[in-house]
């Protein structure tokens, strides 16, 4: 048999300027905060027309497609041959107008950017399957197989400055070179596998496998991985324990190894790069790798069982165990160093982590013109940082890989609350000595629920609906609204405190203030050291990730 598939996408996004920088909306008007209140104003780092004068566009295309072939020849043996390929190429531009002030980033007189890029991923798939018994109730497959995978990027970027006019915009205009570069990377991946099935009178099932992966690399040997698999499962419902409605009950077990490579320059100690400079054309290092970097495993251990009841309902439930070992990060050497270019890739210690996953479905309803079914998810993930391999906690901005705790949880020097003087007035916030754990950004809990109805055949109604909850997110866009006096909670309490002018905000209007060594007093104290931006963090900032959302509605005829 042979089978064809492709596909074609083409995707065009203009974007405005956002985010929290000088030249985005956010920036400039949640961030900057209205003067009458001690902020800089609406716009104050960009205007309005500049903000919304930036041309930012995105154009895809990308093509899929793929040719399986399945041959038999003879019988109880089936060869498989796939070839693969995905084209994937885009160019981005953003666009300045010459006649709109920039000056803040430091251009004037317009300025355009672009990327362009192509990528291509080529893949060959190959693999053989055997049947064959034993006896009259044992029966086994074998199977071995490649996979080949190509992966090819060129990458182009320029940037100039200078335009004549707001009107011309092709790149060509722009007088004053500002940048410009090109990249070529072609990496290849290749993965050998076996594995062996039993099934005995269809009810115990048994399965070995395992697979080896290489990547080409910088270096002396090309890296590899070795992962070996096994699992094992029996069909409950094959012995009289349970009613005759109960169509399915399997439990199941299983162990398996995963992981991946190193990046194909991770093990390349120093790669430089030319570039130009004042007194002419020199080499920088553009890459630091590590040349005794590992590749990253993860041995996982699970235990599950199915069941399915009439045909129309049925759980499927999941516990699983994981244990990662050489885990690959990425570590900022020390300035004296001088090696500062990019964070070293480093394998530290091992990560374990443990879940359960659980899934209910049924169709209630189902007659000639009318069906409803739904499908309900929940799981639930935990992680913990066990070993760091000797090294210290690293650290990035909130975030930190620190042993004992979940990986790059948010973790800090937290704002507990105030100090007072010995006249009961505000002396600043109270700051831990130590980093603590204040939230994980990953949601522990999620969940999900999918609803179908199939009306007269032809009409079908599909709802996605997602949760998650006992997740944290830092708010970035508060704390900097706070710097900038935008932030309508701590001006009221500067004000109640009598300190607004001290903290440069404007009091606000008809909030008056509190009598010192007062409970109301004593609370606003608390709350507003908590929002004081410093060398501390304040609680309030790290807010409950906890969401429902309506991911998808749709209605297909």
């Amino acid at each position: 048999s042979l089978n064809v598939h492709t596909g074609y996408v083409f995707n065009e996004i203009a974007r405005p300027m956002n985010d929290n920088s000088t030249l985005g909306i956010i920036g400039n008007t949640v961030v900057t905060g209205p003067v009458d209140a001690g902020g800089l104003g609406s716009y104050a780092w960009t205007d309005s027309l500049a903000v919304l004068g930036v041309t930012t566009i995105g154009k895809i295309n990308r093509f899929t497609g793929s040719i399986e072939a399945m041959y038999a020849p003879i019988e109880h043996l089936t060869i498989r041959g796939l070839v693969g390929f995905d084209g994937y190429s885009n160019r981005d531009i953003q666009f300045y107008p010459a006649d709109l002030d920039y000056s803040i980033i430091g251009l004037t007189d317009g300025y355009k950017e672009m990327w362009d890029g192509n990528r291509e991923a080529f893949n060959v798939d190959a693999s053989a399957a055997y049947s064959w018994t034993i006896g009259e109730h044992l029966r086994a497959m074998s199977t071995v197989g490649v996979q080949l995978t190509q992966r090819t990027t060129h990458l182009m970027y320029i940037a100039k400055s200078q335009f004549p006019s707001a009107l011309i915009s092709n790149i060509g205009a722009g007088s004053e070179f500002r940048g410009g570069d090109d990249f070529f990377g072609q990496f290849r991946e290749a993965g050998v596998f076996a594995q062996q099935d039993f099934s005995f009178n269809q009810t115990y099932y048994f399965s070995v496998g395992a697979r080896n992966d290489f990547a080409t690399s910088y270096g002396s040997e090309a890296p590899s991985i070795f992962y070996p698999r096994a699992s094992a499962a029996l069909r409950a419902d094959r012995f009289d324990l349970f009613p005759a409605s109960f169509n399915l009950v399997k439990l199941r077990a299983a162990y398996g190894e995963s992981g991946f490579l190193p990046g194909a320059l991770d093990a390349s100690a120093l790669l430089w790069v030319p570039q130009p400079s004042g007194s002419g054309m020199g080499i920088v290092i553009n890459q630091i790798g590590n040349s005794g970097i590992l590749p990253e495993r993860t041995r996982e251990i699970e235990v599950g069982m199915e069941m399915e009841y009439a045909h129309n309902y049925g759980v499927d439930m999941s516990y699983y165990w994981k244990f990662g070992s050489d885990a690959i990060v990425r570590v900022e050497n020390p300035p004296s160093t001088g090696l500062t270019a990019n964070a070293t890739p480093r394998n530290v210690g091992a990560i374990e982590g443990w879940g359960f996953e659980s899934m209910l479905y049924g169709r209630p309803v189902h007659t000639r013109d009318f069906s409803f079914s739904f499908n309900l998810i929940y799981n639930h993930a935990m992680s913990r940082v066990t070993d760091l391999g000797g090294t210290e906690p690293m650290f990035n901005f909130v975030n930190a890989i620190v042993e004992g705790q979940p990986r790059s949880a948010f973790y800090v020097k937290a704002v507990r609350g105030a100090l007072f003087d010995d006249n009961g007035l505000y002396a600043g916030p109270r700051i831990d000595e130590e980093r603590s754990n204040v939230g994980n950004p990953v949601t522990p809990h999620s969940a999900s629920l999918r609803l179908t109805i199939y009306l007269f055949r032809n009409l079908t109604l599909y709802a996605l609906f997602e949760a998650g909850t006992g997740g944290t997110v830092f708010n970035y866009t508060r704390y900097l609204q706070t710097m900038y006096k935008n932030n309508k909670a701590y001006n009221e309490l500067a004000t109640q405190l009598g300190i607004a002018a001290q903290h440069g905000i404007v009091p606000v209007p008809d909030v008056d203030e509190l009598q010192p060594g007062t409970g109301a007093y004593e609370n606003a104290a608390n709350l507003f050291a908590q929002y004081t931006p410093g060398s501390g963090y304040g609680l309030v900032y790290f807010e409950d990730s906890d969401h429902i959302r309506l991911r998808e509605l749709s209605l297909r005829y």
